[in-house]
């Protein structure tokens, strides 16, 4: 990625624990070979590294040329939250344990429901999503930070922490603590704030990325989201 998002990615902590591989339960994504390391990144220079795959893949909407070291997704109005509908949700398999995912995203919302993000992922039905999105309709900030939990196919509106954020450039990161997930933010990709926590059984299968509209209005413009690039860390905690 480029010089920011690189050196601006946390340095790996002292209690890393080696992670192992667990198969998949989505049919979206087959397995994958990665590798089994104390940590992974993928600062999406040249080409996407081995064990990515794509759910729903379109080509004509994500790209690693459009910027050097960047992933560009374009978002689409198929929504996440309906089962086997979104698509380019960019997808690998998760680590055993506690762990964080890490991404810089540049993205710029300005219609309902336009998000990117990064996400846990068990099946279409069961994820925890951290984005940097919009949604004007009652009860949401606008333009803003939001962790969605879906659980069983229902997203769960009675904990849904969000926070108004304007800035088109944040660092997401995505904690996982047994079956609580945590959401953090940061300016910077030194000083995180937390968002706020939910609680989901699921088992993760995989981890990822995704940008969309989520929105059924053919007129919402579809828009860029640059990933600088993705990082998995286990922790001991």
């Amino acid at each position: 990625g480029v010089a920011i998002g690189c050196t601006s990615a946390p340095a790996l902590p002292s209690t890393l624990v080696l992670l192992t591989q667990v198969p998949p339960t989505s049919p979206l994504a087959e397995p994958t070979s990665a590798p089994m390391l104390d940590s992974w990144s993928d600062d999406f220079t040249g080409a996407l590294a081995v064990g990515w795959n794509w759910a729903n893949e379109d080509s004509t909407h994500w790209s690693l040329k459009d910027t050097a070291g960047a992933l560009r997704i374009m978002t689409q109005g198929q929504s996440i939250y309906s089962a086997n509908q979104s698509k380019n949700i960019l997808l690998r398999v998760a680590p055993a344990g506690d762990f964080e995912i890490t991404t810089k995203v540049d993205f710029d919302p300005q219609d309902n429901f336009q998000q990117a993000g990064i996400l846990i992922y068990q099946d279409e039905d069961n994820f925890v999503l951290l984005s940097r999105g919009f949604c004007g309709v009652r009860g949401c900030p606008g333009n803003g930070i939001f962790l969605n939990n879906m659980i069983n196919s229902q997203l769960d509106f009675g904990n849904r922490p969000q926070r108004p954020l304007s800035s088109p450039t944040t660092w997401l990161r995505l904690r996982k603590e047994g079956i609580q997930y945590i959401g953090f933010h940061s300016s910077d990709g030194q000083t995180w704030e937390e968002l706020g926590r939910v609680d989901n059984p699921l088992i993760p299968a995989k981890v990822g990325l995704t940008a969309n509209n989520s929105n059924a209005d053919p007129y919402a413009p579809q828009i860029p989201a640059h990933f600088d690039f993705f990082t998995v860390q286990g922790l001991t905690l």
